[in-house]
């Protein structure tokens, strides 16, 4: 056959490809030696196969396109002129290797992002686990201190605006640890504190013993405040973030005697 029959048999194509056997190869080679349009064509079936990458795979970078071009032909780019005219066949070949490439390479990206969330998620779920244990912790803890014998307990009623509010003094006789129950006070408002006072009444004297400044992240409201023996009764007030020296009496929410 002529050198342009040769040409459109397909059998450059697999040359370049590497799809040939080792006697093919050399057949094609000394013909290329000898016919300088069978060069040209290789080189040009060359350039159109780089070009497919860059669109056909445009997600790899560009070093991935010169590895893979490099383990196909073996041979440096080249800059001489490209010829438009190739056969089907080289087409068809350079766009199933390219896509296929393509396609494991965004499979491979799939897998590794499936990989993260995965870990994500089970940190996620780690965490849920420890803050549900650290709240069943401090629920065992309250129930103990609520059923123990040994309390005396002191009722604090609500006072003027705040007839709805209540709460609960726990006051142990043989450990003399006292606990306030504040779970039925309202959110206390943004940069202000609920203050626990013990009280004398003759003459009236007002001790703070405690200010409930992690109201918000205290799961159970069941708070250990300081002992005061000489207390005849408590209340609570709402202060300013940090507490007060005195008690500001109308913002007093409960109040009770022993």
């Amino acid at each position: 056959m002529n050198t342009t029959e040769y040409i459109e048999s397909g059998i450059l194509e697999l040359y370049v490809y590497g799809l040939l056997t080792p006697e093919e190869n050399k057949m094609v080679a000394e013909i290329a030696r000898e016919h300088s349009d069978v060069r040209d064509e290789i080189v040009a079936i060359e350039k159109s196969m780089i070009s497919f990458s860059g669109g056909f795979s445009p997600s790899l970078p560009s070093s991935k396109h010169d590895e893979i071009r490099s383990k196909i032909i073996g041979k440096p780019k080249d800059d001489r002129p490209v010829k438009t005219r190739t056969s089907y066949f080289g087409w068809a070949a350079a766009l199933v290797f390219l896509l296929l490439a393509g396609y494991f390479y965004y499979e491979l990206n799939l897998a590794n992002m499936d990989y993260l969330a995965i870990e994500n998620k089970q940190k996620e779920v780690d965490e849920i686990s420890r803050i549900m244990q650290a709240q069943k912790m401090k629920s065992d803890s309250a129930l103990a201190i609520l059923r123990d014998r040994n309390n005396s307990i002191v009722d604090l009623a609500g006072q003027g605006p705040n007839v709805n509010a209540t709460a609960t003094i726990y006051i142990n006789r043989e450990s003399q640890l006292v606990y306030i129950d504040a779970s039925r006070l309202p959110e206390p408002p943004k940069d202000m504190v609920y203050q626990v006072w013990g009280l004398q009444y003759e003459p009236f004297r007002p001790t703070s013993i405690g200010v409930l400044d992690s109201f918000s992240n205290n799961y159970s409201r069941l708070f250990l405040v300081e002992t005061f023996g000489e207390a005849q009764g408590f209340a609570v007030t709402l202060e300013p973030s940090g507490g007060s020296q005195q008690p500001t009496m109308d913002r007093l929410f409960v109040m009770g005697a022993i």
